[in-house]
């Protein structure tokens, strides 16, 4: 059988090629067993080469009588210019090859060959990772899937046009267009087309065509005022000449159209036929067209046309397929009331608007973690802000006093633009920029006020997470004292060290372990790390103070805080990873939880990671107002000390912190009775035995942080309260404790049957 091959008009190319394109060929001539393969001429930077593939066949006949032959003539083109970092290119020799069944394949015009559409992703990744004979074998198994039926295997699906040379882009949701052309199914008042409203997001060059954003559809000129009132804020009065209209057009009778396209219209005459070729009525949509006049600047305008398919489009989940063109259109052609035979057309890309559904999938945010109150738009906040809005969470209560300034740009999240605007309302705004097409009224809620009127109960209890992103100490401070038994998960993130630690703090059901306990058993943690021990030691240096408990976080407001952004962006992309993964506690359920992310730059740039999970505290409030809080573990010792020394009292020393001005005790160890004290049934003398230099030695390492606090001794079998013995030895300590300079209550403990009994003196 002759074939009619578009070899046959292709020239033999004579030229000079790279080491590469003749390596690849030579391997193709051994693939195929084949002595010469005519290299051709086919534009000025590429040539080709013509092989026959054999091609095994359905034993059954192919599908639907689809065309693909045992011997196919295939063309692979090779760029000599960027081979092989580009890969060939290949399409059937055949003219008459039966594109117009076949999904899978690039648009050709008639009497061009047809291009074969070889991989789902970009081919020259593909590539990347293949030889030569790998290409082949994929051009083979192409043919064979098309020979089979199952070039396009999404499920029964349609595969939707593919293009390349994509000139300009038009912004607007599938699903919006979808529903509208389907609504007009069955309607006797359906015209077939409707004008809709777009905002050049692009104006026209020489070279490329101009790119657009649907506003909304126009059925009436009431609409017009509508779409303007909605969308003022999103392009801005002063930009009204970028609005133009362009046209929506579907085949009145809803036709369905089995057949793949194969080439696309590129002047105004082929415009009106290829429309004409569906059924569609362009002159009656340009007459409509031409009579609104929103833009006296009209230059070019977008032409979308809807085509029915037999199944779902692949990726959406409507049967309409659309294809968007864009014309320039001149004053001319206006008044003409129609395009010119010679305008050129263009054919544009779809994008999807980013959708908050849409982020969710890509991010793979799975589930939420309910509603959120956010405490702090700082830095180390807005970057988590916008961890949580870029994955598609809108569910937010933003909450920030201060108002964005030029210094804050080098580690913030927002941009120049918002200088001077409340960093709280400026991160909703930015929200807004991205979800164009989403409400975000109702979910998300920005204030320019501080959070602490938010701590009420009756309005935290509403949401299911508080999370607190300032450095404030004194907002710290507040919430250890005003927040009471609360349903809401609370957390804490902020930096210390000058940003070389992150802390991420989640508190205990019903508030134990509190924030104040998890940063106390934080600092805790300077017996098993150094760098826990060194950065204590370094904040007493710096201060010269008794103690950095007080010291909650780095502040970043400051135009003398030296911060970099990358530290900002390293910790807070750690902490959005861990909320992210936590929603559903999964690692701690009830218990507090610890996250430590170090950044060590001493050596080498590295970052580690340290994770805790923390059961309550046992805690008891005294009248007085005074709260003692202690690691369960120190009780248990406590305990099983008594139980050993019995019949006999005995006790030891308290380790931790005092914070005077939350009136809380944290015991986080003790020392056990030093060798030379004294014990009997009823009495118990504390010796003094290296208890100094050990004190010493845990005030060094901890740096002052965590010291002497207090004295516990046991009662095996009661009284539970002071002896008169006790009560001497509390007397004649609280006048020594009162002479200090910087005095501190007196704590005393009893351990008896009954329990653990504190007593607290000033």
């Amino acid at each position: 059988m002759v074939q009619n091959l578009y070899s046959k008009k292709l020239k033999v190319y004579s030229g000079e090629l790279s080491t590469e394109i003749r390596h690849s060929i030579q391997n193709i001539k051994s693939l195929l067993n084949k002595r010469k393969l005519d290299i051709l001429e086919w534009d000025e930077n590429s040539v080709a080469i013509s092989v026959v593939l054999k091609i095994q066949l359905p034993p059954r006949g192919n599908y639907q009588d689809i065309d693909i032959r045992e011997k196919e003539p295939v063309l692979i083109v090779f760029n000599k210019l960027s081979y092989p970092y580009k890969a060939p290119r290949a399409f059937s020799d055949r003219l008459d090859f039966p594109k117009k069944k076949l999904a899978h394949l690039y648009v050709s015009k008639t009497g061009k060959p047809a291009p074969f559409c070889l991989t789902r992703g970009n081919l020259d990744e593909w590539f990347a990772e293949k030889e030569i004979r790998d290409y082949i074998f994929q051009i083979k198994s192409w043919l064979c899937d098309a020979a089979s039926g199952e070039l396009a295997s999404d499920n029964n699906q349609y595969e939707p046009l593919r293009l390349e040379g994509y000139n300009g882009t038009s912004v607007y949701k599938y699903k919006e267009f979808a529903d509208y052309v389907n609504s007009k199914q069955g309607i006797t008042s359906n015209t077939g087309f409707v004008l809709g409203l777009f905002y050049e997001t692009q104006a026209k060059t020489e070279k490329k065509a101009a790119s657009f954003r649907f506003l909304g559809f126009v059925e009436t000129t009431d609409d017009v005022g509508k779409i303007f009132k909605n969308n003022l804020g999103l392009t801005g009065e002063n930009h009204i000449d970028k609005w133009q209209y362009g046209i929506i057009l579907w085949d009145k009778n809803h036709t369905v159209q089995e057949e793949y396209l194969v080439e696309l219209p590129s002047c105004g005459k082929e415009l009106y036929h290829f429309i004409n070729t569906f059924n569609m009525d362009i002159s009656a949509a340009l007459e409509a067209y031409c009579g609104y006049d929103i833009s006296t600047k009209r230059s070019s305008f977008p032409i979308i046309v809807s085509i029915k398919r037999p199944h779902n489009v692949i990726g959406y989940n409507s049967d309409i397929e659309f294809v968007n063109f864009s014309t320039a259109v001149s004053l001319e052609e206006i008044n003409a009331r129609q395009l010119n035979a010679d305008s050129k057309i263009v054919f544009q890309s779809h994008i999807e608007p980013l959708s908050i559904e849409k982020a969710r999938e890509v991010s793979g945010l799975r589930n939420g973690l309910g509603s959120l109150i956010i405490a702090g738009c700082g830095a180390l906040g807005s970057k988590i802000v916008m961890h949580l809005i870029r994955s598609g969470y809108s569910n937010m209560l933003l909450l920030d006093g201060d108002s964005f300034s030029a210094h804050n740009l080098v580690r913030h999240s927002l941009f120049p633009e918002q200088v001077g605007k409340n960093k709280a309302i400026a991160l909703k705004s930015v929200a807004e920029s991205f979800y164009k097409y989403d409400n975000l009224e109702e979910d998300l809620i920005a204030l320019p006020i501080d959070a602490d009127i938010f701590t009420d109960p009756k309005i935290l209890d509403e949401a299911d997470w508080f999370l607190d992103f300032t450095a404030s100490k004194s907002f710290f401070n507040h919430q250890i004292k005003n927040i009471k038994e609360t349903s809401t998960n609370i957390c804490k993130a902020t930096m210390l060290n000058n940003g070389k630690l992150g802390v991420l703090f989640v508190e205990g059901k019903n508030r134990s372990p509190r924030l104040d306990d998890l940063l106390v058993l934080t600092y805790d943690l300077y017996k098993q790390y150094p760098f826990i021990s060194q950065y204590l030691q370094s904040e007493h240096d710096r201060s010269k103070q008794e103690s950095t408990i007080i010291n909650v976080g780095v502040g970043c407001n400051s135009e003398t805080t030296i911060l970099s952004d990358e530290v900002v962006s390293i910790h807070s992309a750690a902490f959005y990873g861990v909320l992210k993964n936590e929603y559903e506690r999964k690692s701690f359920k009830d218990d507090g939880y610890i996250f430590i992310n170090r950044i060590d730059t001493e050596n080498e740039f590295k970052i580690e990671s340290y994770s805790f999970v923390v059961p309550p505290l046992i805690t008891i409030t005294l009248h007085n107002g005074w709260e003692v809080r202690i690691k369960p573990e120190i009780a248990i010792k406590m305990k099983s000390e008594m139980g050993v020394a019995m019949p006999y009292e005995t006790g030891g020393v308290f380790i931790g912190t005092i914070n005077k001005k939350n009136r809380t005790i944290h015991v986080t160890d003790m020392i056990p009775a030093p060798s030379d004290s004294e014990s009997n049934e009823v009495t118990f003398y504390r010796g003094i035995n290296n208890l100094p230099e050990e004190i010493d030695k845990i005030k060094k390492m901890s740096g002052q942080v965590f010291g002497y606090i207090g004295e516990w001794h046991s009662h095996p079998f009661g009284p539970n309260g002071l002896s008169q013995q006790d009560m001497k030895e509390v007397n004649k300590h609280l006048k020594e404790f009162r002479s200090l300079s910087n005095p501190i209550p007196l704590f005393i403990m009893l351990a008896t049957p009954e329990g653990l009994i504190p007593f607290v003196f000033e």
